[in-house]
């Protein structure tokens, strides 16, 4: 679901480079994309309005092995335990209370935040730096976007296959978690000191290949650690968290580039950032669901 927004980035760079080229500027390419964007909304509408009650194309077993799969869901969440053997206190305060709240809550704050933080800066460290017109940035933004949709695609596939085959998913997620951390915070050190253009996109996209595979991994976690009646919320309060590190991170990236006059330690920021992706799931209890730990 989340390659989507790589997919977009990947597609809208050399979308909008034509934009501004064939329509007299960045005025004209962004009505086009604001145009093709309601465009794409309104022909993606029927499919993702639909639920498996109402959507055609389920039939009546698959309804009924979801039932069943719900029902066994919720024998093991908070709300399907009474009040004597699930923690006291409302379930606000235990969802505050919980380590695996705030390292789901914490980890995609980092997540979205080096995400945003490099939507936002990256073209403009490509033309300040490296010195890229505005057609090359288009492709470079493509092709940095395209690897990390397949990272997207391509990290939930193999996260499955090992999740499937290993017996402790605790051990699984805390092991990979860290693991991809230093896969994306390894390539921005090394971007930092890179001279060549052709370096500084593979080391781009590297990182965003790791960066979207936790993407994938992150987007599972409310279903996997909240109950179900609670999932929508759980995610909508990881997204805000995200929003905001999204929101201040490329501020504070552009107060260090004017303050400093070089990229070097906003790249020391992103590498930060990268590590808590990948080190704040570990306080995550991926074996039970939050108020049943």
């Amino acid at each position: 679901m989340d390659s989507g927004s790589a997919l977009g980035n990947a597609l809208g760079a050399p979308l909008c480079a034509l934009f501004v080229a064939f329509l007299d500027g960045w005025r004209g390419a962004l009505i086009a994309a604001g145009v093709l964007t309601i465009i794409v909304v309104l022909a993606c509408k029927p499919i993702i309005g639909s639920t498996p009650e109402t959507n055609k194309s389920i039939n009546e077993a698959e309804r009924e092995y979801l039932r069943k799969a719900f029902e066994e869901e919720d024998a093991s969440s908070l709300s399907g335990q009474n009040m004597d053997d699930a923690k006291s206190g409302s379930t606000a305060t235990t969802y505050l209370g919980s380590r695996s709240f705030w390292g789901v809550c914490l980890g995609f704050g980092a997540y979205d935040a080096f995400w945003y933080g490099l939507m936002t800066w990256g073209a403009l460290y490509l033309a300040a730096v490296h010195h890229l017109n505005i057609k090359d940035l288009g492709w470079s933004i493509f092709l940095i976007y395209a690897v990390g949709t397949v990272g997207q695609l391509l990290g939930g596939v193999v996260t499955d296959k090992i999740r499937q085959s290993a017996k402790d998913t605790n051990a699984v997620f805390r092991r990979l978690f860290p693991l991809l951390g230093v896969c994306i915070a390894v390539p921005m050190y090394l971007l930092s000191v890179a001279t060549d253009i052709y370096f500084a996109i593979a080391m781009l996209s590297i990182s965003m290949f790791f960066e979207k595979w936790c993407g994938t991994m992150y987007w599972s976690l409310p279903s996997i650690v909240a109950d179900r009646q609670y999932s929508g919320t759980l995610s909508g309060i990881m997204n805000m968290f995200g929003n905001v590190g999204g929101a201040v991170v490329p501020i504070v990236v552009g107060l260090i580039v004017g303050a400093t006059g070089s990229y070097y330690w906003a790249l020391m920021l992103f590498i930060a950032l990268a590590l808590g992706t990948g080190l704040f799931p570990v306080l995550i209890n991926f074996d039970k669901k939050i108020g049943m730990e």
